[in-house]
């Protein structure tokens, strides 16, 4: 019932009055995006428990088939990178989304029936496309979707908190089912529903809404101006960093905790779930706040602004504590370890929802080419940040993990404050574009004045004369 329109070079997508019968369109597509983050979360999370049957079943080695991970980082670039192009394809926007969800379960199969290590990574690469596609897919379309609505920032969330809780229940639903084909095999046919669902949902329409654009600044690619285009790269690095310290902290918390003899192997492991669970608990507390509390003051208001300041405070402060008393002093507390893990996980919980959306703080369109560059950093720093602390405690010990988690912190709060300034540049000269505006159309007016005031004369001046020409006839 609505219409893939015509080709634009930087399209706006928005939900025209023609496709949307009422706003619970926008709510359905919404509860799509959210499941399709779940499932990648499942995914994500069966990976890490299947590693050791897969090595049994290609006669291989736990350590050797470990290095898919590194191939899923590489096909989660791909995927973010290339979806930057697809989305930008004249194919409707849901369709793509459709597809990726396809890849992300169907490469699933493929060590099922190949019992090989190349398989095992060829599966690994391919389902990293399909990862990188739809974390992609679900961010840019629920801004498309819900466009400079206030409520954005809390349905990013929501897609947020069902990937935490997809990759927190999936260990226990692999443990359930024992073996990883049955696991891969359900995860395959939940992907594929998702996928026929997206295909099938209601289409997007291909406008540019005036509504939509309304106090926003056009560019091209990531900005006309230096200064947003520097907003939009400082927000990425800031994400970069933000995800390298997020990975870091759950990939490596159970190798210290267990080598330094703090806590047992199941402690450590309990640990890690801790730290994954407050992670989830406070994404899934944060979305109704972030959609009801911050409803009416916009995505880049003050209100958004002092949540986003909160995260990075308890971020700095749990990242300091862990650094200074396990890494710099050596005191060997379990305490300070658990309390340290449970407030980084919730001072994580919101930070990237509310921080990927700092350009429209400042009046800024999130289109397709800065939403590719942020998932391709999420991929950067998910496969770079935890490899090289985990290089760092191989040649010093195991504290060397706080020392990363501080660094990886402090340089994601560098850029947050440097995508501060530069957006008040943009704002700086957006508000002088619009004074010009203001004074032209002023000019505007006022010539369109001065011209009224002419003709009048004029037509006064041809009314006297017609009467004196009228008077005269009279006469004679």
């Amino acid at each position: 019932q609505s219409t893939w329109g015509v080709h634009c070079s930087s399209p706006v997508y928005a939900m025209s009055a023609a496709s949307e019968p009422a706003s619970a369109t926008r709510y359905v597509l919404t509860a799509l995006y959210s499941l399709a983050a779940f499932a990648e979360g499942l995914v994500i999370g069966s990976l890490g428990p299947s590693i050791v049957q897969l090595a049994a079943q290609a006669h291989s080695t736990p350590s050797t088939v470990a290095a898919l991970y590194v191939f899923h980082g590489l096909g989660s670039m791909g995927g973010c990178f290339g979806g930057g192009f697809a989305y930008r394809l004249d194919v409707h926007p849901h369709v793509i989304f459709g597809l990726s969800l396809g890849l992300l379960g169907l490469s699933l199969l493929l060590p099922i029936f190949l019992f090989t290590v190349p398989a095992i990574f060829a599966a690994a690469f391919l389902n990293g496309i399909g990862n990188g596609m739809v974390n992609l897919g679900f961010q840019q379309l629920t801004v498309w979707v819900w466009g400079d609505d206030e409520r954005v920032a809390g349905f990013m969330q929501m897609g947020h908190a069902g990937f935490a809780l997809g990759a927190t229940v999936s260990p226990g639903i692999s443990a359930l089912l024992g073996r990883f084909q049955p696991t891969f095999v359900i995860l395959c046919i939940v992907c594929c529903i998702l996928g026929v669902w997206s295909v099938l949902s209601p289409h997007l329409v291909f406008v540019r809404d005036p509504l939509v654009l309304k106090d926003m600044v056009s560019f091209s690619q990531l900005g006309e101006t230096r200064a947003q285009i520097a907003v939009a790269l400082f927000t990425g690095l800031l994400l970069v960093f933000y995800v390298a310290a997020e990975v870091t902290t759950g990939g490596l918390l159970h190798e210290f905790a267990f080598l330094s003899g703090l806590l047992s192997d199941s402690s450590a492991k309990l640990l890690v779930s801790l730290y994954w669970g407050s992670l989830a608990a406070g994404r899934v507390i944060a979305t109704p706040v972030l959609i009801k509390v911050v409803s009416g003051s916009g995505p880049g208001s003050g209100l958004a602004a002092r949540i986003l300041q909160c995260n990075f405070a308890g971020a700095i402060g749990f990242s300091s504590v862990l650094f200074v008393f396990l890494a710099m002093a050596g005191v060997r507390s379990a305490a300070v370890l658990v309390i340290g893990t449970i407030g980084l996980g919730l001072s994580f919980s919101t930070l990237y929802p509310v921080a990927f959306l700092i350009p429209l703080r400042f009046g800024m369109e999130i289109r397709v080419q800065m939403t590719s560059l942020f998932t391709f950093g999420d991929g950067v720093g998910e496969m770079l940040g935890a490899a090289i602390v985990a290089r760092l405690m191989a040649w010093t010990s195991s504290r060397a993990l706080f020392v990363g988690i501080f660094v990886w912190v402090a340089l994601c709060t560098v850029f947050y404050v440097l995508a501060l300034r530069a957006g008040k540049v943009v704002a700086a000269e957006k508000a002088a574009s619009l004074h010009a505006i203001s004074e032209g159309l002023t000019d505007s007016r006022m010539a369109n004045d001065e011209g009224d005031e002419d003709a009048l004369l004029a037509c006064d001046e041809n009314r006297c004369g017609a009467s004196l020409h009228s008077d005269e006839g009279d006469a004679l």
